[in-house]
């Protein structure tokens, strides 16, 4: 995604840290049936260990009636916006 180098924010503690303030995202995949969007509460959580500094896990449930579940194969990248 193009940022303009003046609007772009690379520290990411400050990222993590407004991720936690808006924890409300949209949810992005794409896949046979074409492209899919839901908001959803995501949690971030800062990976411990191995990781490399500054590595984060986003974490989140989606409803069974929610049928946007069905992209999540372990295979399809997705994008959170928040």
């Amino acid at each position: 995604m193009y940022v303009p180098k003046h609007f772009a924010e690379t520290d990411p503690a400050t990222l993590v840290a407004f991720m936690r303030r808006h924890g409300f995202a949209m949810l992005y995949t794409a896949g046979p049936d074409g492209p899919t969007a839901s908001h959803l509460p995501l949690l971030i959580e800062e990976e411990a260990g191995e990781a490399e500094p500054g590595t984060v896990r986003v974490a989140g449930h989606v409803a069974r009636a929610n049928g946007h579940w069905r992209a999540f194969d372990g295979e399809t990248e997705a994008l959170s916006v928040f």
